[in-house]
């Protein structure tokens, strides 16, 4: 009948709090307990649901893994609560939260999806309100690792900062190569102009100056051996 009891409760202040089975959690209420005096009737409210719906998509389609697990989780109060997503095969995921700040998470639990080698592009934090939400997209894009050795104009390896522009011309990512010339980044899979360079150029890295050096690559697997030779 939702009736519930504390016995033997030392005298002291106290936060008052229900939460359910499906994670549905009440606001803290204060109460004072003083010795030898009994609490009745402390009626907690619990707030309603929010049924909230997205779609998992890789390179702008719905994308489905067994292996692919979805997980929201909130810190509200001091109170963590953690509510498993509901998955369908055609990407598509549902779950019921509380109204209130949430982060999202995914996880690969089989090696299925650890060999897809994706990464998440999604805004991790959620404000959950009453009523009606929009959608959640999670956007996962294939990744690459590229390794490689910068050179000097001898051959030699050198240190140097290693440039990678997407022939869409959004941001460049940048990697730091280590004194013996390695370097080593992930980056999803495209089209990038490559290049290295000794020190940050004076037009900085978003308008970089034309190098007869620079490499034009398609990325659509790991590469291990890519050499670059310094940008003056």
């Amino acid at each position: 009948d939702g009736a519930f009891e504390f016995n033997l409760l030392p005298a002291g202040s106290y936060g008052l709090r229900v939460r359910s089975l499906s994670n549905r959690s009440s606001n803290v209420i204060p109460i004072r307990i003083e010795q030898g005096v009994d609490l009745r009737n402390q009626f907690m409210d619990l707030p309603a649901p929010v049924a909230i719906s997205g779609v998992v998509q890789l390179d702008g389609k719905p994308y489905f893994d067994p292996g692919l697990a979805i997980a929201f989780s909130s810190r509200q109060e001091g109170v963590f609560s953690s509510v498993n997503a509901s998955m369908n095969r055609d990407g598509s995921f549902s779950a019921a939260l509380t109204p209130g700040e949430w982060s999202i998470g995914l996880t690969f639990q089989n090696l299925i999806a650890k060999k897809s080698n994706l990464s998440t592009q999604t805004n991790k934090m959620l404000k959950i309100v009453s009523g009606t939400n929009l959608p959640i997209v999670v956007l996962l894009t294939e990744t690459a690792t590229i390794r490689g050795l910068v050179l000097d104009n001898n051959e030699r390896p050198v240190k140097g900062i290693v440039a990678f522009t997407p022939e869409n011309q959004s941001a460049t990512k940048l990697m730091g190569g280590y004194d013996d010339g390695k370097f080593a980044i992930t980056i999803p899979f495209g089209a990038y102009r490559v290049s290295a360079w000794p020190s940050k150029p004076a037009g900085g890295y978003e308008n970089l100056p034309s190098c007869a050096h620079a490499q034009t690559i398609t990325i659509s697997r790991d590469i291990s051996d890519l050499k670059l030779r310094l940008c003056p």
